[in-house]
């Protein structure tokens, strides 16, 4: 079942929305890039060409700048949880996180 999210920065601005699936322990789904801040989006755009080039031993620094954010999710009933373990790829417009 899929459901729609939101995801909020530290200043609990809206960064990005989601429409996501649930998994044993993680979710998945398609982001809607177009209205991520300029920053974040230089940030997710530096882990995924880190990730495709597999660039291994600066992916561990820029994890820590991503978890350093305090993104959170807010799902349809108003659910809200700190953000774990995110995974961005803007140009594939998908997003992979753990609560």
């Amino acid at each position: 079942m899929s459901q729609s999210i939101v995801i909020l920065d530290q200043t609990r601005s809206v960064v990005a929305t989601a429409v996501v699936k649930f998994h044993e322990n993680h979710s998945t789904g398609e982001v809607d890039v177009d209205h991520i801040p300029v920053s974040l989006r230089q940030l997710f755009e530096e882990y995924e060409r880190i990730v495709n080039n597999r660039i291994f031993s600066l992916l561990d620094q820029l994890e820590d700048q991503i978890s350093r954010l305090s993104l959170s999710v807010v799902f349809e009933g108003g659910e809200e949880h700190p953000l774990c373990d995110v995974q961005p790829f803007l140009t594939a417009r998908t997003l992979s996180f753990k609560i």
